[in-house]
């Protein structure tokens, strides 16, 4: 995973080169990351946090949402320098317009990360508060620190004004076709705005079908890579010996020497065989008290056929386990307590994913409420409970599926609050809400689709999604409404915000898209589903910003607050 993170530090140190063309905005951007990441560390300490495989993506998430909050701050100094403005002023105009956009958005990232944090899983509650404060931690640096920096080595000398001219400004453009292209959007969609909104809806749509089809199914085996050592042992275990996990009925009759009565010893000889064939599948083998049982007597009747079976009396029964315990007391303690009150069933299991062992689970449920009904009689205030890798797998099943819709709905109010507080309007809100939606559905609709299921890892995805995504949206809509208060022309307004904010936007959704992309590469499947289908989704985002956001402006052309340019 360090390899991960060092291919993704170097992809985004090119991108920030390609993009200023100045080894001080690459210096400065990656001071803010590391300061964060260790801050983070240092914090995540303090605590008393458990760290668990999951750091290295609160790194990646630190690195691309540093990165990008100081790509729009830089973007916005740059952009005015080469507009004939001195050092002083342009600086204190980039973080009186883009530092609104750059609190809100580190809110809303914020928001993403925090409601994963009422999942009941410790990993994923660690990360959320991980995750929560790499994000803090780079917003203030790009606050406090950024603008201090900038002041020592600007991305343009700070002690001459600098008008970039056409022949320069092909020097200074890496990417002027780019620019060529973004400047065709907005006259593109302004022709047919409702054709455009279209096919995201159509999109938006299939991603709902598609999320309502998701299937949730945890598989420890894909935390780790297919060629890891413990991969490997499990694997052995499952195929060669006496199976990978296992599960626990712990019974409690609440009755001294219940368990030398015959009558519950076949009881459990009879679930155990009901395992045994019923789930053979999915069951290597069962042991108890009640096998032990069997063995004896057969072994005390001079191995004979016959006497493969509990005996029926309590006092030969009583006997057969006293001569067991005399020979191998200490596995007698590992099946009965001293008092024969308390005994468990050990069940060895195949290694499959919680999605099937949930439906075996419900069955196999019902077949021990079974065999308890036929001993209530005799022991009414018999307790069962179940222990083992299994319960687990059964829980983590439950868990993401009760909080997926909860953190998800979480994150879709609380940004949902933010946007409507900071513009005002219930039409803006929901203009600058709506293109963030799809990209977080469009991961859920895509697990659905592909029959990729909802794990540890791609539960994640869509209150991260939504709180990352939104970022851009902000930026271009913030820009909007300075430049629509400018003249009240919203054609004019939306060209303008598109050739300032457009390339920023660009850049900083390929620095989120490839953070996430280069996890796709990742051996542990886990970590390569998060990253394959984040950065999708980041993409997608990128699009619904450049082509819905703009068609929803001309179609709805929403009323904001007056602003005073200065």
């Amino acid at each position: 995973m360090g390899i991960l993170y060092l291919a993704a530090f170097a992809i985004i140190i090119v991108l920030l080169w390609l993009l200023f063309r100045s080894a001080s905005a690459v210096a400065w951007s990656v001071l803010i990351i590391i300061l964060s990441t260790i801050f983070t560390l240092g914090v995540t300490g303090l605590l008393g946090l458990t760290v668990s495989g999951f750091v290295i993506l609160t790194v990646l998430l630190i690195l691309t949402v540093g990165v990008a909050d100081s790509v729009h701050a830089l973007t916005s100094y740059t952009r005015l320098r080469h507009t004939g403005m001195d050092h002083r002023t342009g600086l204190r105009h980039t973080y009186k317009f883009v530092g609104v956009a750059l609190l809100l958005t580190g809110l809303t990232n914020m928001t993403g990360t925090l409601a994963l944090n009422i999942t009941p899983v410790v990993p994923i509650q660690n990360f959320a508060i991980m995750s929560t404060l790499g994000i803090l931690f780079a917003l203030l640096l790009t606050f406090y620190l950024l603008p201090l920096l900038i002041d020592i080595w600007p991305t343009v000398s700070k002690n001459k004004v600098e008008i970039v001219t056409e022949e320069r400004r092909k020097f200074l453009d890496v990417l002027p076709l780019l620019r060529s292209i973004l400047n065709k959007i907005v006259p593109m969609v302004e022709k047919r705005p409702i054709a455009y909104l279209t096919p995201f809806l159509l999109l938006l749509a299939v991603s709902i079908y598609g999320a309502t089809q998701v299937k949730i199914d945890t598989q420890i085996l894909d935390q780790y890579p297919a060629d890891s050592t413990f991969t490997q042992s499990v694997q052995v275990a499952d195929e060669h010996m006496m199976g990978a996990y296992a599960m626990v009925l712990y019974l409690d009759f609440k009755e001294d020497f219940a368990l030398q009565d015959p009558e519950v010893l076949k009881a459990m000889e009879e679930l155990q065989k009901k395992f045994e064939t019923k789930y053979s599948k999915y069951v290597v083998m069962t042991n108890s008290l009640a096998y032990v049982a069997k063995d004896a007597n057969r072994k005390l009747n001079g191995n004979s056929p016959e006497y493969d079976r509990i005996p029926d009396t309590r006092e030969v029964l009583s006997q057969t386990l006293f001569l067991f315990n005399s020979a191998n007391p200490s596995e007698r303690q590992r099946l009965v307590d001293d008092s024969y009150r308390k005994a468990n069933i050990r069940v060895s299991l195949h290694s499959y994913g919680s999605y099937e062992y949930y439906q075996v689970f419900q069955q196999m449920r019902a077949d021990i409420d079974d065999m308890m009904s036929k001993l209530q009689s005799r022991y009414p205030k018999t307790e069962v409970s179940i222990t083992g890798i299994f319960v687990l797998a059964m829980q983590v099943a439950q868990y993401l599926t009760e909080n997926q819709a909860i953190t998800f709905g979480i994150a879709l109010v609380a940004v949902s609050a933010i946007l409507l507080l900071v513009f005002g309007s219930l039409k803006i809100g929901m203009i600058a809400l709506i293109p963030n939606l799809i990209p977080a559905l469009l991961t859920l609709g895509l697990l659905g689709i592909t029959g990729v299921p909802l794990d540890f890892y791609t539960m994640m995805l869509a209150p991260i999604i939504i709180g990352i995504s939104v970022d851009d949206t902000v930026h271009f809509v913030s820009t909007y409404q300075l430049q629509l208060a400018e003249d009240g022309d919203v054609n004019a307004a939306l060209r303008r915000t598109m050739a300032e904010t457009g390339p920023a936007v660009v850049f900083t959704a390929l620095i989120l898209g490839l953070g996430f992309g280069i996890m796709a590469t990742a051996s542990a499947q886990g970590t390569a589903n998060l990253g394959k289908f984040g950065a999708l989704a980041i993409f997608v985002g990128l699009l619904n910003d450049l082509f819905m956001l703009p068609a929803l402006l001309l179609t709805f052309k929403p009323k904001f607050k007056q602003e005073t340019i200065g």
